[in-house]
């Protein structure tokens, strides 16, 4: 798949929020009798004023004008985009200052808004410059700006992979927010073979808690867009591990939109206990949910041990909607279960259930199937004479 530009996102979170919060701002600062223009000796009186200040104080003041003069033009107009076109010139011109004059603002959503927008524009050009001011912020500042840095850097897929890399490493108490964050961005953007390969990486380090968590955040992001590869990268992982959380993330997104395509495509990768495992769950799932279709689809299918899961879901289910009736097809289903074990196991709950209404004919299912196991013959039998008795 062709991996996507990250600028139409950057320009999603820079046009609306920056509009919003612009205007609310200006509308405050109007609302609280600050002009929009200063006459004309105060504006010769703020000139020499300047000229009396070190540098660095007037470039801090005629910053601040601009910021102000921005936020005046935002109230009265309604071309966002033009503006927010100003608005990244503005920022890019001293990012540092801008956090600044965001950081003062009174409304925490906007505030939040402003910081946010400021350090996705400052990252995309300046990515290390604005990671480590993010990294100065508190901790209740300091996620949100993070996810924005991470946006705004991921232009470079490395770049953007290594500055989370170390926002985890040096971050502890909201590293899991930090890889998360990596991981939506790069979703986002289409590159999640290097979100899997970034939680696949910390895996074998100290995040590995954290990285079981990324690579399944990962895999159920790729599979909403294309299940057909994302279970094709299953096969990439190193590690039965990895591939049980990638396959089980894949089934968690998938099986309640496609479960008959899910199935068919668990069924095409090569036989192995994880891939068992994770089919024989997704069959579960999909007999709970829907069992007509789910028993049509099996159904169809040759015998299979990989199906055993399934037959033995529909099994179950079919006699609990049939205690009034003779189990038949329930009896049918649990017969066709390849293993042994588990086939034993399915007509010990089938029959169990058929014995509550017709406990003889139950009794001489159990003393003449060849498909029971000694352990659960004996088990049904007691249970049987129990009720005899009773």
């Amino acid at each position: 798949m062709k991996e996507a530009s990250p600028i139409s996102s950057r320009w999603f979170y820079l046009v609306i929020p920056v509009a919003v919060a612009g205007a609310w701002i200006a509308g405050s600062a109007l609302r609280h009798g600050e002009p929009n223009l200063k006459p004309a000796v105060q504006q010769k009186s703020v000139v020499a004023a300047e000229h009396s200040k070190s540098p660095s104080a007037a470039e801090n003041d005629s910053f601040d004008s601009r910021w102000k003069q921005w936020q005046q033009r935002l109230t009265a107009s309604g071309h966002e985009v033009e503006l927010a076109a100003d608005f990244e010139a503005l920022v890019l011109s001293d990012p540092s200052r801008a956090l600044t004059l965001a950081r003062k603002e009174k409304n925490p959503s906007r505030r939040e808004q402003l910081m946010k927008i400021i350090l996705m524009l400052w990252a995309d050009t300046e990515p290390r410059a604005a990671a480590t001011e993010a990294s100065r912020l508190p901790s209740d500042e300091r996620s949100g700006a993070v996810a924005a840095v991470l946006a705004g850097a991921s232009k470079d897929t490395a770049v953007a992979v290594q500055l989370a890399r170390e926002f985890c490493r040096t971050d502890h108490e909201l590293a899991l927010e930090h890889g998360y964050s990596l991981v939506n961005t790069l979703g986002k953007t289409g590159k999640f073979r290097a979100a899997v390969a970034f939680a696949a990486e910390a895996s074998v380090g100290e995040e590995s808690e954290d990285a079981n968590k990324w690579l399944k955040a990962a895999f159920a992001q790729w599979s909403t867009l294309d299940p057909v590869a994302a279970l094709a990268a299953v096969n990439e992982l190193a590690g039965p591990a990895h591939r049980f959380e990638a396959l089980d993330s894949v089934v968690t997104s998938r099986v309640g939109v496609d479960p008959a395509g899910l199935a068919e495509a668990l069924r095409r990768l090569p036989s192995a206990e994880d891939r068992n495992l994770v089919l024989g769950h997704a069959l579960r799932i999909w007999v709970n949910n829907d069992v007509g279709p789910a028993s049509q689809w099996l159904n169809q299918q040759e015998p299979s041990a990989d199906l055993d899961a399934g037959a033995s879901a529909v099994a179950k289910a079919t006699q609990e909607k049939m205690l009034n009736q003779r189990p038949e097809v329930a009896l049918s289903w649990a017969e066709s279960i390849i293993s042994p074990e588990l086939r034993s196991r399915t007509l010990f709950a089938v029959v169990s259930k058929w014995s509550v209404q017709e406990p003889v004919l139950a009794r001489h299912y159990v003393e003449s199937s060849t498909c029971l196991l000694p352990a659960e013959r004996v088990e049904l039998l007691t249970h049987l004479q129990n009720k005899t008795v009773q």
